[in-house]
């Protein structure tokens, strides 16, 4: 049995494409899609066309992650008549651009993924997969020794996968695994180059297959780029897409130190709620981003 895992798409469609190309090669038993396949990057229904693309000739077994999640809120924010705050900026800009782009059964079909799924195959241990964490799309497992133990002694799977951080860690307690997979959109690891993960089950036990080709899969990465630059979002969501980008090229979490360094100064000066533009524009410019 072999298994394709792919975390943290972020409507990066380019980087899914070359995976796709690279899951047809190996024929794999089925895929598994860890959430946050959308928001960040542009265009995320071509991300959506080729997830229901790989579904048809695939098993493909996915859950939702916390992006998911927000964009769902939206849309019950507006059926309520809600304001909850989203605007063109870099606060939330890449959020509703991304809302905006989707149609109601992309929503739909995202609002049926649960948030942790049990997985068994023939001949083989069981797998649980997940965003963030078994119980919450936005828990930030690493280095959280009760939320470890939680997730590995409290699930089905021998296995656990998780996504949602963006780089590549493994955990081997109480006789499980849980595996922290690489994000395949906006890689953060500077030191692990993987985007992907191909296991295999080999005497009742799931290995990682760490050669090259069941780790990396490469795109033009400069062609996505430009597409993007030319998209959109860069102006409905400014600072927050040259992070993003430059993210892509350096594999650093600069759109989360971003949002850290507009929050911290936002609250310094009093200023609640989501902070405009220009608090963004700054933190960019500290971290060397023009």
């Amino acid at each position: 049995m072999t298994l394709v895992v792919l975390a943290d798409i972020h409507s990066n469609y380019a980087a899914l494409e070359a995976a796709v190309h690279r899951i047809d090669v190996l024929c794999p038993d089925g895929v598994v899609l860890l959430g946050d396949y959308i928001t960040d990057c542009p265009y995320p229904r071509r991300t959506m066309d080729l997830i229901y693309a790989l579904r048809q000739k695939y098993p493909v077994y996915m859950v939702r992650g916390n992006r998911e999640d927000y964009i769902l809120t939206h849309r019950r924010a507006i059926r309520e008549g809600r304001d909850d705050g989203w605007s063109v900026g870099s606060g939330s800009g890449a959020l509703l651009y991304t809302y905006d782009q989707l149609t109601g059964a992309d929503l739909d079909f995202l609002e049926s993924l649960p948030i942790s799924l049990d997985i068994s195959l023939p001949g083989c241990p069981p797998i649980t997969a997940c965003h963030g964490s078994p119980t919450k799309t936005k828990d930030w497992i690493i280095g959280n020794d009760e939320k470890i133990r939680t997730a590995m002694k409290y699930t089905a799977g021998d296995l656990i996968l998780c996504g949602h951080a963006h780089c590549s860690v493994r955990y081997d307690r109480y006789g499980k695994t849980l595996l922290v997979c690489p994000s395949l959109g906006i890689p953060q690891d500077k030191n692990d180059h993987s985007t992907m993960v191909v296991l295999r089950c080999s005497g009742k036990k799931w290995v990682r297959d760490t050669s090259l080709s069941c780790t990396f899969a490469p795109y033009d990465m400069e062609a996505f780029l430009r597409e993007f630059r030319a998209s959109e979002l860069p102006e409905i969501a400014p600072a927050w897409s040259k992070c993003v980008m430059k993210s892509i090229t350096d594999r650093v979490p600069y759109p989360a130190q971003c949002a850290a360094i507009a929050y911290r100064t936002a609250r310094s000066k009093g200023v609640q709620g989501i902070p405009p533009e220009e608090y963004w524009q700054e933190a960019a410019r500290q971290l060397g981003i023009e």
